[in-house]
Parts: C-alpha cells; sequence; structure tokens
C-alpha cells in the first residue's frame, strides 16, 4: 500500500475543449484572412469591386487579432467568441452564394464546437445561430446589400469548383476523424486510470479487511492472555487467602483445643477453667473476625447506619488504639474542633480506623515513628468517585517506609499483602475499601518510597443531630429473665448450633421448639401460632428464609422475628433487616448477645404472647 492516494486523473472533455478552441482559432487567424484576401483578388479580376466588398471582407482582419488576445480571457468568453466568428464565416460564405459542401462543413464546425464547448444549450445556439446566419446572407443576396455573389464558385462545369469540393471534403473528414480519434484516446486513457484506481481501491480495501482482522485477532489474543492472567492472579489471592485464613484459624484453633484440653485437667479448680474458658471465647472471636471481614469485602456484611460524631469516636478509639501499638510509635490524634458527623455503620468504621492504624503500625521501620489520626468535614463538588456534598473525611498518616507505585495500584485488591512471612491476609485494607464504597464513601492512598503513607477516607455526612457515643467499651446488659412461659420457635438447620441456642434460652426460663428446615416451621405455626419470636437462620435448605417469613406473617402476624446469621444471600431479605422489618443477630455470637437480641425482639414486639 502506497502512503498517499494518488491524484485524480485531468477532465478529459475539459482537455479537449481547450485544445479545440486553440486550433479553432490557429485556423481561422490564418483562413480567413486568406479567404477575405481571394475574395479582393476576384473581385478585382471581375471588376466588380466596391465598397461593400472591402468593407466585408476587411473583417477578417480582426480574426488574428482575436487569436492574439482570446488566451488572456476565460475559456467561456473564447469560446463564445470563436462559435461567433464560426458563425460569421458561415455568413460570409452564404453570403457569396457558396452553398455548397464548405457552408455545409462550417455550419457542421458550429454546431458540434458549440455542443462541445456549452452542451445541449450550445447545440440549441449552435442551430439557431446557422439558420438565422443563412437567412441574414439570403437577405442580403436578395436585396444586393453585400458583395454581389461568385455563381462561378458553384459551377459545376468548373473543375476549380470540384477541387474545392474534393479539398473541403478531405480537410473535413481529417478534423473529424482527428477529433473522433483523439476522443476515443482519451476516453480510453480515462478507463484505464479509473480502472487502475479501482483497482488500487480494492487492493487497499482488501489490506484494510486484512488489518482489521490482524487486529481482531491481536485483540482475541490480549484477551486470551488478559484472560489468562486474571485467572492466574486469581489463584494467586486464593492461595494466599487460604494460606492466610487458615494460618489465621489455626492460630485460633490451637488455642481453643490447646487450652480445653488443659481446661479438662484442671476441673479440681473452677477459678482456673474459668480463665481457659475466657482465653477460649477470645480465641473464637478473634476466628469471627477472619469472617467479619470476609462478609464486609463481599459487601454480604449487614450493618446499621447510624449518625456518629467523630470528635467522640476518636476519643473513645484512641485508648483502643494505643494498646495495640509498640512503645517506640507514637499515635498523634487531631480531633475536629467544630462538630463533624458522618452516617455509618459503627462496628464498620471501628474495624476501618483500626485496619489502617495496624497497616500505619506495621509499615514503621525499627526504629518507631509517628502515626497521625485526623479528621475533620470536606465539600467535595466534582470528584470522580463521589456524589457532591460534605463528607467526613478521616485521615491516617504515618512516618515509615512508603511505597512505590506498583505496590499502590494493589493496595486495595483482596488477599495482596506485603507482610511476606510476617503473615497477614491481605483482607485488612480491601475490606477499609469496600466498607467505603457500601457506606457511600471512598478511600484513597498516596505513598512515597521513604516518605510515609497517607490513606484518606470519606465518609458521607450527617446533617441531623448524632448520637451519643458511649463513653467506654460498653458491657453487655445482664441476661434478660423472660416472661413467664415465652414461646421461642428456633429455626436453624445445623444440629449443634440449633442445640445450643436451645440449651442457651431454655436455661433463661423461655419455653423453646425447634425446626430444621422451613417447612417444619411451618407446621409448627400451623398447629399453634403462639409464639412470641422466632429465631430463623438466614441461609436454610429447601424453603428459603424469605418464603418462610412470609408465609409465617400470615400464620402469626404478631411474631417477633429475629435472623441469625453469618451472611444474608436472598436480597428480599437483606432489604427487610435493612429496613428493620427483622431483627439481625450476626454469628458467631455469644449466648449474652443472643439473650440480649431475643430480649430486645420481645420487648419490641406489638404485643407479647405469654400465657400463664
Amino acid at each position: 500500500m502506497s502512503g498517499l492516494p494518488p491524484s485524480p486523473p485531468p477532465n478529459t472533455l475539459d482537455a479537449l475543449r481547450e485544445r479545440v478552441l486553440r486550433a479553432g482559432m490557429a485556423v481561422l487567424a490564418i483562413g480567413m484572412p486568406i479567404a477575405g484576401a481571394s475574395v479582393i483578388v476576384q473581385g478585382a479580376l471581375e471588376h466588380q469591386l466596391n465598397l461593400r466588398t472591402f468593407v466585408f471582407t476587411g473583417v477578417v482582419v480582426l480574426f488574428p487579432l482575436l487569436w492574439v488576445v482570446t488566451p488572456r480571457l476565460k475559456f467561456r468568453t473564447a469560446a463564445g467568441i470563436f462559435v461567433g466568428l464560426l458563425v460569421f464565416s458561415a455568413f460570409l460564405l452564404a453570403s457569396r452564394g457558396v452553398l455548397t459542401v464548405g457552408y455545409a462543413a462550417v455550419d457542421l464546425l458550429v454546431i458540434l464546437s458549440a455542443t462541445l464547448f456549452f452542451g445541449r444549450a450550445g447545440a440549441v445556439a449552435g442551430m439557431c445561430a446557422v439558420f438565422g446566419a443563412h437567412l441574414a446572407a439570403w437577405a442580403m443576396v436578395s436585396f444586393e446589400i453585400g458583395p454581389p455573389p461568385a455563381i462561378n464558385l458553384i459551377d459545376p462545369r468548373l473543375p476549380a469548383v470540384w477541387i474545392r469540393h474534393i479539398v473541403v471534403l478531405g480537410v473535413l473528414g481529417v478534423v473529424i476523424v482527428v477529433t473522433e480519434l483523439y476522443v476515443i484516446e482519451q476516453l480510453a486513457h480515462e478507463v484505464q486510470v479509473h480502472r487502475r484506481l479501482a483497482d488500487l481501491e480494492l487492493q487497499q480495501r482488501l489490506a484494510l479487511e486484512r488489518a482489521e482482522r490482524e487486529r481482531a485477532l491481536e485483540r482475541e489474543e490480549r484477551e486470551r492472555t488478559q484472560h489468562a492472567l486474571d485467572q492466574a492472579r486469581r489463584l494467586e489471592a486464593l492461595a494466599r487467602m487460604s494460606g492466610g485464613l487458615a494460618h489465621d484459624f489455626n492460630n485460633a484453633l490451637t488455642v481453643i483445643i490447646g487450652t480445653a484440653d488443659v481446661a479438662k485437667l484442671s476441673l479440681s479448680s473452677p477459678d482456673d477453667v474459668a480463665g481457659y474458658l475466657d482465653e477460649i471465647v477470645q480465641a473464637a472471636k478473634r476466628a469471627g473476625q477472619l469472617t467479619t471481614q470476609l462478609l464486609t469485602l463481599g459487601r454480604a456484611q449487614i450493618g446499621a447506619r447510624e449518625p456518629i460524631e467523630m470528635t467522640d469516636f476518636l476519643g473513645r478509639l484512641q485508648g483502643a488504639l494505643r494498646r495495640v501499638l509498640p512503645d517506640d510509635v507514637v499515635l498523634h490524634v487531631d480531633a475536629p474542633t467544630d462538630p463533624v458527623t458522618a452516617r455509618v455503620d459503627l462496628a464498620g468504621l471501628e474495624r476501618a480506623v483500626y485496619n489502617l492504624v495496624l497497616n500505619a503500625r506495621d509499615a514503621m521501620p525499627g526504629t518507631g515513628g509517628t502515626i497521625t489520626l485526623s479528621c475533620h468535614r470536606q465539600t467535595v463538588t466534582r470528584h470522580e468517585a463521589l456524589a457532591d456534598g460534605g463528607y467526613a473525611v478521616v485521615r491516617v498518616s504515618d512516618t515509615g517506609h512508603g511505597m512505590g507505585e506498583q505496590t499502590l495500584e494493589r493496595i486495595f485488591d483482596p488477599f495482596f499483602t506485603t507482610k511476606g512471612e510476617r503473615g497477614g491476609t491481605g483482607l485488612g485494607l480491601a475490606t477499609v475499601y469496600a466498607f467505603a464504597k457500601d457506606a457511600g464513601g471512598h478511600v484513597e492512598a498516596a505513598s512515597t518510597l521513604g516518605d510515609g503513607t497517607t490513606f484518606t477516607l470519606w465518609l458521607p455526612e450527617h446533617t441531623g443531630v448524632a448520637a451519643a457515643a458511649p463513653a467506654g467499651d460498653p458491657e453487655l446488659p445482664a441476661p434478660p429473665r423472660a416472661p413467664h412461659r415465652t414461646r421461642v420457635l428456633v429455626v436453624e438447620d445445623r444440629r449443634d448450633v440449633r442445640a445450643n441456642m436451645v440449651r442457651t434460652l431454655t436455661t433463661h426460663g423461655f419455653e423453646v421448639d425447634e425446626a430444621e428446615d422451613g417447612a417444619g416451621a411451618l407446621a409448627l405455626l400451623e398447629r399453634k401460632a403462639d409464639y412470641t419470636l422466632m429465631c430463623i437462620d438466614g441461609v436454610m435448605p429447601g424453603l428459603g428464609t424469605a418464603d418462610v417469613l412470609a408465609r409465617s406473617a400470615e400464620l402469626a402476624p404478631s411474631m417477633g422475628v429475629l435472623v441469625c446469621s453469618g451472611y444474608l444471600r436472598e436480597d428480599l431479605l437483606r432489604r427487610g433487616v435493612e429496613a428493620g422489618r427483622y431483627a439481625f443477630l450476626a454469628k458467631p455470637f455469644t449466648a449474652e448477645q443472643l439473650l440480649a437480641s431475643v430480649d430486645g425482639v420481645v420487648r419490641a414486639a406489638p404485643s407479647s404472647r405469654a400465657t400463664s
């Protein structure tokens, strides 16, 4: 393929017109003076010279002058002058009585030239001009206005007449043949040029199609390569996740199993057994935090958004944060002086700030450093990741090692970690990102190698009155005493979980019935619909939890509902929990949490069903 397209061929018709015009003007410039001179000579020989003859024949002197002037004129003007001169020549021949082949040839040249130069309008004008010249010449001859006609020019008995006819016919034939051959050759040349252009265009089109196919193949190959790379990254992430989760869960299980074995050997010392049981509970809670992180990452964690006053929040949280930092790491908290209120899930916000501070701690060099936790209000407009409006901005900065561009690009990827042999699941910052997006905010990281890192977390602002934050770590209330013979229906497909819930509730005075699936629960409700509360798992085999709740609302309209689940798979059920139609208790939970949730639902029920 050539780089540039060929220039368009010249217009064949315009070139023919130009050449015919130049040749015709040259012929007239030479021939007409000769014809005029011959007329004067013939008149002198016949003793018929007069003023009219000199006037009519003297006009031909203008033909050479016009031949010199026409190149400086526009084409249409020059063409009009040329056709007019031909008409005048025809008029002169007719006025001399030369109504022979020569006159016919000139008339034919008038019509052909007018047609060539001006198209259809020129053909009509040329024919009219020929008829007009013929009539004008007839009038001049009839009324003897011009020179007398030369009868000897048309006398067939004279050999000169035949010679003139033959010469005129030959010249006319040569002109017609040359013109036709020229036109045919030019048209053939133009056809060849257009054919070459068509072939070149076809080659270019085929080349473009080949290029498109090659680009499509390259694009498909890139997509396959990218898919393989993504698959490899997913497998790598899964491997990191599996290793990290297995490591952390095995640590928790090691503490639980080992402490339980020691507790069995210490049954004679109740105080020691109680301490061991506390260690087991703490290890189980740490294992439960891993599942909470996974649910937050998958946007499956249920959290209630509430107004949080950030000054009180940071003041309450900094004590717990200082306990997880080594002595050589200084925590500086810059709380806002003006009220700043965010509307988010409190537990999710605590986890996010905790993860950011822990990440800053792990980035510190061996000599320690400083972590700065600050908060302020900001009005955002035209941010690509945020809607316009007010935000509470939480910023965590450290003086650690910093990160390079490659690490910074993947810092929020799930299961990505730079801790290496120090362990880590790579879920901390990923859960921060998921929390920010789920809350309607955004999180960004800025870092330079050797110059520390800054994480900025935007949280939607609450414009109402914030709820008062607790002054310290809240303690669970004492286990409630159930109203006399309060009925509770426990629906759980796992036998061990169901048995634990039933044992906890019956121990604290509740009357409990149990079902292992939704069909069994509906069967119990159809026989007796006097349950005050139903505790049901969020993910049930067979009949889904949302369907069970919809049917139970018809059978027992005043019955409260407590959904106990690690996550909610059904969108309808999730929307019901978020809207407050159903209470929610996240697994894993303690006996105190179960009793507190049950007590809250029972107290909030429109009418408690208690039988005496």
